[in-house]
């Protein structure tokens, strides 16, 4: 998280983090973090079709998972100021379209995007969405728009 404070010293544009997490063992998988100030964060519960049997059943896995988020990070000392949770299945390409105009969608036009997580929970999200992310349109050419944190 120290070179995503060094890499992003304007408060207008605060970086967009988004925090790949294993939805069948969480909230063990859960691994915390103490994002900038400002960040936004998306929450990406991955390896959803171990829990589901149809696309459709990701919107209820979705609700859990952000109804569970408030009591998760006050017991990891984490404030965040906005974030937003989404269930994906890399494997069967379930809500990788969802998580791509939720990216979309919150991030600045400046702003850097991170992917972050264990290898194992984000290895299919990362080759779904950083084709997506790497092509982000840009106002400053010389501005990074994805790094991937390990």
């Amino acid at each position: 998280m120290e070179e995503i404070r060094v890499d992003n010293p304007d408060p207008a544009n605060p970086p967009l983090i988004v925090s790949v997490v294993d939805c069948v063992d969480f909230p063990l998988s859960f691994v915390p973090f103490h994002p900038p100030p400002n960040s936004k964060v998306i929450f990406v519960f991955s390896r959803g079709d171990s829990l589901c049997n149809r696309p459709s059943q990701l919107n209820h896995l979705t609700r859990y998972l952000t109804d569970e988020l408030p009591r998760i990070l006050p017991e990891h000392n984490m404030e965040l100021s906005f974030y937003k949770a989404i269930a994906v299945s890399g494997y069967k390409d379930w809500g990788i379209k969802e998580l791509k105009d939720l990216i979309f969608n919150i991030r600045n036009a400046e702003s850097n995007v991170y992917l972050i997580g264990k290898r194992n929970s984000y290895f299919l999200v990362n080759f779904k969405v950083k084709p997506i992310l790497v092509n982000l349109p840009l106002l400053h050419p010389w501005r990074k728009t994805l790094h991937i944190r390990k």
